[in-house]
């Protein structure tokens, strides 16, 4: 009689150890089925006192989340490719629908597109002999709304033979000066324009040696028109 007592013990002990580890997996079995549908971006698989006023959390990535993720992602590259096909693909069908505007020249090295506005006069200009390196291309000019060079810029804008010079600044931090030489009614004219756009000044400064000679040529030039101040766009070149 006493061992089996002992043995309906025993036996009820082990039913309730496999109850408890069903629970347990059936538990584990949710929690699993809980964050794979989850659209939370963290998960709190578990949290438990360490000490008065502590606890440590174990976060995860849900899987749910990596799934959403993925699929953003992926739609994200699709539209972008499919964007990019139908762009160029749009470019391609309007170029074949226009012809190539045609120069229209306003003097020997000065033209217009067929169609552009009177305020904007394009150059062909050569680099320097040894300059074959363009650095960068249609930059902007900065400060060139200045009253003090007004007069010398319009001066520039409506003069002949126009170029431009570029000088490091010795009092400036990264910089360059655009110095315009023209011919104007009665004289060869030289003068401060602006100011090499900080962008380009500093990659210049902090990439090429110090004693690396600049040079640039004029791609376009925006006369004063009303609301607009003028402008230039040109080229930056180094030997």
């Amino acid at each position: 009689m006493f061992y089996i007592i002992i043995a309906l013990i025993v036996i009820g002990i082990i039913c309730k150890i496999t109850v408890k580890i069903l629970e347990t997996l059936v538990d584990c079995q949710k929690k699993r089925k809980k964050m794979a549908n989850s659209d939370d971006l963290l998960i709190i698989n578990e949290e438990k006192d360490t000490k008065p006023g502590e606890m440590i959390v174990n976060l995860s990535l849900a899987p749910g989340a990596v799934r959403k993720i993925k699929e953003q992602v992926e739609n994200d590259v699709r539209n972008f490719s499919g964007n990019k096909i139908e762009k160029e693909t749009s470019i391609i069908e309007k170029a074949k629908e226009y012809p190539l505007r045609k120069k229209q020249y306003i003097s020997t090295d000065e033209f217009r597109f067929q169609g552009e506005e009177d305020y904007i006069i394009r150059l062909e200009q050569s680099p320097p002999p040894g300059f074959n390196n363009k650095i960068f291309e249609k930059v902007m000019i900065e400060k060139i709304s200045y009253i003090s060079r007004e007069e010398a810029i319009n001066s520039f804008i409506y003069g002949n033979n126009r170029s431009l010079l570029l000088e490091r600044s010795s009092s400036k931090k990264y910089g360059i000066k655009i110095i315009g030489k023209w011919q104007s009614v009665r004289k060869i004219r030289q003068a401060q324009l602006g100011w090499v756009p900080f962008f380009q000044s500093a990659e210049i400064y902090t990439s090429y040696p110090q004693d690396t000679p600049l040079a640039a040529t004029i791609r376009k030039i925006f006369k004063p028109r009303p609301g607009k101040n003028p402008g230039l766009r040109y080229d930056i070149w180094i030997p």
